[in-house]
């Protein structure tokens, strides 16, 4: 008998996971809130993240003290985060979940 490759098999288990989501949700408009607060979430929170890491890494490598550059960009990065997580937190709660 073959291996079974373990990728092939989480590969079935969420293809199975997501047929079975399908048919028990009675209400499009759970799933499209819940798409759009995730949205909200990646288009604020993901950037700021990358922005942070790229600020740090590159403060990093270019000297030991922080310019007043590298703590604007921190002080964005930040700034972004929080604003998403508001966004993604405002779609969540505000969404008609109503069954």
């Amino acid at each position: 008998m073959a291996a079974i490759n373990y990728l092939q098999v989480i590969a079935v288990v969420l293809w199975a996971a997501s047929i079975i989501m399908a048919v028990l949700t009675p209400n499009i408009n759970v799933v499209v809130e819940v798409l759009g607060s995730l949205a909200a979430f990646f288009i604020f929170v993901f950037p700021g993240m990358c922005l942070l890491q790229l600020t740090l890494v590159g403060g990093e490598l270019h000297s030991s003290t922080r310019s007043r550059g590298d703590v604007v960009l921190c002080f964005v990065a930040a700034l972004y985060m929080i604003v998403g997580m508001f966004a993604f937190g405002l779609a969540f709660v505000l969404g008609d979940w109503r069954i």
